[in-house]
């Protein structure tokens, strides 16, 4: 357990899916992230005892260089780069559909929900099905730009 974090760990068949933590404040502006010392220290320990499966890591918080996007970002990716179990994380905040992936790990940039900050997004959700190689990502719009409504997305793991 991180104090004040609330962390998740699902299995599922061939991944297993963590979902961190990465608000500090609520009701604030800039609605910056951090997962923060202790919760990057429990991922770190998670990921030597747990390298049976790939592992998708899962926190709201984009991953620019903005004020409100992640703000330990370059100490995450420090930290699971050398496991290579780790094959992708899904983010959000930003509003924006987006694949994109770094050193080999999959960014998978959720669409909004609600509503979208620019015409060209979609606004929906995102249908996912894993294996232990891969995962394919199919979106379901049901607004904004729904040009890639039913649209899907293969992503290899990386090895």
């Amino acid at each position: 357990n991180v104090r004040n974090k609330y962390i998740l760990v699902l299995e599922h068949p061939s991944v297993r899916l963590v979902l961190l933590d990465s608000l500090i404040y609520t009701n604030l502006s800039p609605a910056l992230g951090l997962l923060g010392k202790e919760q990057r220290y429990w991922l770190s320990e998670f990921l030597k005892t747990n390298e049976d499966k790939p592992i998708i890591l899962f926190f709201h918080h984009s991953l620019g260089d903005g004020d409100s996007d992640l703000q330990d970002i370059d100490r995450l990716f420090g930290l699971i780069r050398p496991h290579k179990q780790v094959k992708a994380i899904f983010y959000g905040h930003s509003h924006v559909y987006n694949f994109s992936e770094h050193e080999g790990i999959h960014l998978i940039n959720l669409p909004a929900s609600g509503y979208n900050f620019r015409d060209q997004d979609p606004v929906g959700w995102v249908e996912a099905s894993f294996s232990s190689t891969e995962g394919n990502f199919k979106l379901h719009s049901i607004g904004g730009n729904m040009k890639g409504d039913g649209i899907s997305k293969k992503l290899t793991w990386r090895k």
